[in-house]
């Protein structure tokens, strides 16, 4: 009875209760009385309320049709969940109708759970149909992400160019699809010309490699003078087209122009002016530079036809009309100035002399062209060029280049600034800090001329300290004898190499200490001197032993060795090798076997000093007994003898030597070791 009143009052809900407890085989009945009654969505309904899925599914079938059961078999899914909903629907064959249902009701979440789990191959698609939701809700991070896992990269790039986020979509382009890097490029240029900034639209254009896009940008806003740079820069093909077009609307422009011009001069005399400066401003806008300068003329208006000269690079007609009078030379020497600077012609700046040089010089050095920087600089004086060598040198400095920095002012002059002493310093400990393998000779010779350079210039001034030149003149020294000791090896004069390198000893710490010893006692055993070469080489391997570790007992370096000489102990050991392992392993070999041969004298060679007749060690400049002091040679760096001693002035300069030594060295090079000018034997 309870059952029929709720059918009779519609209550299909009530009725559905009652049926499910207490008459459940007449659930079907229930079915019936819905379907007659034209509502099969409760029927189906009912039969999710209890689970009763196929039925759910046949009703919704019959009565709702295909997209009606999709949905029904969407939610049996859903109610199952992950794998077990996906084989349902892969069962039912209805699983991509399933996904579609989920994209389209915006539930991506499931449409994922149930791709991943039945149907990877459509995960694309999910990922696809999700950016595109994504980027309709404005989450165009999220959006770009999902088409990077959609494979779909472009459409990534497309809804940037559609934003204008031109970074993001070039981000994308550039990681993603290069391909699409263009139609980035291509898109801002357009928004670049829509907000007429033309060059930055040209600029966009070019880098997507698209210049006849360019141009037909400028043919359609009619510049054409930007039209024909570009197509003689890019498409040379299109000039003649050009100039075809840029004649036919000059044409007529310039015809109405002169015609307006003429009609002022015959019946406006009082507003020719106006209208012929209007008319030669028009002119002139177009580069019809000497149409507007005749013009100019023929109302005497000299100034305004040299002005338009001037403009055009006429400026050999700008002299004849302005003959001798200042006031025009003044201008168009003036424009023919910041002419040559426009087309940055340095050559003929560089022949005008005064404030045209410097800007020639300036040119030079944006080039990097240093030769002829220096070649204008040393025309301006002495000063001038240390300036200009310091800026050069400053810059290979920067790059590491320290030799090449020394052969700057070697070549080039120096300047006595202290400003740059610091620099000086450090191009001098640069050149002789380098390891064996990276040793530069032309660097070592620039620094011996560079320093060479400063000390003079220190000395004419007179305006440097004491300290700064005792350690200029010891840097100095110390690359005067490295470099000689290269030329000396290079030409076979193996015994005075290796004095040239022992009288650098007196510099240790300035050189390296490792590097000292190691190349002077390299240089004694080639030259024979075994002794010699036993107690240099043997402190060598003491140095680089407390290099190794300078913490331990090692790095108490005994010096008995050296008591009585005037090389240096107090020296700082070096944090960096100057040797390879290889190398030091073979002067290990080479004194091990040394030190086991007993006629070799484990000792420094000495000699008898000429004031005491003690022994002192032969490259002594002071006698540690008496005190007596010697000059040292200028070629050799040993001690010059009253009786040996022989005084160069050929150059300037007093240069003190031993006679053998320096007839040895001038009859093999014909030069001055000190100044490098030319100089001859003395007997």
């Amino acid at each position: 009875m309870a059952i029929n009143m709720y059918k009779k009052n519609r209550m299909y809900d009530q009725m559905i209760r009652l049926v499910h407890q207490h008459r459940k085989d007449n659930i079907t009945a229930a079915e019936k009385h819905f379907t007659d009654a034209k509502d099969w969505k409760a029927a189906v309904q009912m039969y999710r309320a209890n689970a009763m899925w196929e039925d759910a599914l046949r009703v919704a079938k019959i009565f709702g049709g295909v997209n009606a059961s999709k949905q029904v078999a969407y939610a049996w899914a859903i109610s199952l969940g992950g794998d077990e909903g996906a084989v349902l629907l892969k069962k039912l064959g209805l699983l991509d109708q399933a996904i579609d249902y989920a994209m389209e009701s915006g539930a991506f979440a499931q449409a994922f759970e149930l791709t991943r789990a039945g149907a990877k191959a459509k995960l694309p698609e999910v990922h696809l149909k999700y950016a595109m939701f994504l980027e309709d809700e404005g989450r165009f991070a999220e959006a770009e992400a999902e088409f990077i896992a959609a494979d779909k990269p472009k459409e990534a790039v497309d809804m940037y160019i559609h934003t204008q986020d031109w970074d993001a979509g070039m981000r994308v382009a550039e990681q993603y699809d290069p391909a699409s890097v263009s139609d980035v490029l291509i898109a801002q240029a357009r928004s670049a010309t829509e907000r007429q900034q033309y060059q930055v639209a040209e600029s966009m254009y070019l880098q997507a490699k698209r210049p006849e896009l360019a141009l037909k940008m400028y043919r359609d806003i009619r510049l054409w003078h930007d039209a024909l740079r570009l197509a003689e820069d890019y498409l040379p093909s299109k000039v003649q087209e050009i100039h075809m077009e840029m004649a036919g609307e000059l044409t007529g422009m310039v015809e109405c122009w002169e015609q307006a011009a003429s009609l002022a001069m015959k019946y406006q005399r009082h507003r020719v002016h106006d209208v012929i400066n209007l008319v030669t401003q028009r002119l002139i806008d177009i580069q019809r530079y000497q149409a507007a300068a005749e013009l100019h003329e023929s109302i005497d208006d000299i100034q305004g036809a040299i002005r338009a000269y001037c403009l055009g690079g006429l400026f050999d007609n700008a002299r004849q009309l302005g003959g001798t009078n200042p006031t025009f030379s003044s201008y168009i020497e003036e424009q023919y100035n910041s002419h040559l600077v426009q087309n940055k012609s340095a050559d003929e700046l560089a022949t005008r002399g005064g404030a045209a040089s410097q800007q020639a010089i300036d040119m030079y050095i944006q080039r990097d062209d240093w030769g002829k920087v220096h070649e204008l600089a040393s025309q301006q004086g002495s000063e001038v060029a240390g300036q200009y060598a310091v800026k050069h040198a400053e810059r290979r400095f920067r790059q590491g280049e320290y030799g090449e920095a020394a052969i700057v002012f070697s070549e080039n002059g120096i300047s006595g600034n202290p400003q740059y002493f610091d620099l000086y310093r450090n191009i001098a400990i640069g050149i002789l800090s380098a390891a064996h393998n990276e040793r530069n000779t032309e660097g070592e010779k620039g620094l011996k001329g560079m320093l060479f350079k400063l000390l003079n210039v220190l000395g004419t001034s007179g305006t440097a300290r004491k300290n700064d030149m005792e350690e200029f003149r010891k840097m100095y020294l110390a690359g005067l004898y490295i470099s000689l000791a290269n030329t000396a090896k290079a030409d076979g004069m193996k015994d005075l190499a290796a004095k040239q390198l022992t009288a650098a000893l007196r510099y240790a710490g300035i050189i390296p200490a490792d590097r000292a010893f190691y190349e002077a006692g390299i240089a004694w055993r080639d030259a024979g001197r075994q002794n010699m070469a036993f107690v240099m080489l043997n402190r060598f391997l003491d140095l680089t032993d407390a290099m190794d570790d300078p913490d331990s007992s090692a790095a108490e370096i005994e010096n008995s060795d050296f008591a009585d000489t005037d090389i240096p102990f107090d020296f700082h050991i070096p944090q960096r090798a100057y040797t390879s392992e290889d190398q030091r392993e073979e002067v290990r070999n080479y004194v091990l076997e040394l030190s086991m041969d007993q006629q070799v004298e484990q000792v420094l060679t000495s000699r008898a000093c000429d004031f005491c007749g003690g022994d002192t060690f032969e490259s002594n400049l002071t006698c540690q007994l008496c005190k007596g002091k010697w000059e040292p040679c200028a070629v050799s760096g040993y001690p010059v003898s009253a009786h040996e001693k022989v005084v160069s002035k050929q150059n300037g300069f007093d240069v003190v030597a031993i006679r053998d030594n320096w007839n040895q060295w001038v009859t093999a090079f014909h030069t001055c070791p000190v100044t490098n000018g030319p100089a001859t034997p003395m007997y």
